[in-house]
């Protein structure tokens, strides 16, 4: 941490020396359980839906309320310009944009073929497919230990999610 840095106030830089983690830490953290409960949440209702709203539907609803949300949050924090809209490079963007598509279909069709815990958990281990696509598109090394690593948890998942013999 920079000793200079103004954002940072000196009560964080007391915390810290004294080996507590930063507010932001703290508020990062509270963020990603709030984005896990919320997301698990709407599994949830997903899953309680079932066929009385397709795939299509939910995904649908969902980028509707999302669309809103974010027009909403635009006007709110500082208005909507024509270019706040246009991405630098809309070939990524969209590409991006159709990996969410194509990933949410998969996921609420999951929701519907498996037990919600087992859905849910199999949709975290994207950080496992992070390192290997990592590695494979953006040269980042993959070492002995995170190759070991990466195949323990593809156990743990099968484990977890192998059918029931019965």
């Amino acid at each position: 941490m920079d000793a200079d840095d103004p954002n940072v106030c000196s009560d964080e830089r007391a915390l810290e020396a004294k080996g507590a983690p930063r507010r932001s830490q703290v508020a990062g953290v509270a963020l990603m359980l709030a984005c896990t409960t919320s997301f698990t949440a709407m599994a949830a209702i997903s899953k309680l839906m079932g066929a009385r709203a397709s795939t299509f539907e939910k995904l649908f609803w969902r980028s509707a309320v999302s669309a809103t949300c974010i027009l909403l949050s635009k006007l709110w924090f500082g208005g909507i310009d024509a270019g706040s809209f246009w991405p630098r490079n809309r070939k990524l963007v969209l590409l991006r944009g159709l990996c969410g598509h194509l990933s949410y279909v998969a996921y609420l069709e999951s929701l519907e073929l498996l037990p919600l815990a087992i859905a849910v958990l199999l949709s975290k281990i994207y950080p496992l497919t992070a390192a290997i696509f990592g590695w494979i598109f953006l040269g980042e090394p993959l070492h002995r230990t995170r190759i070991a690593a990466i195949l323990v948890s593809l156990g743990g998942v099968a484990l977890v999610a192998r059918p029931d013999p019965g």
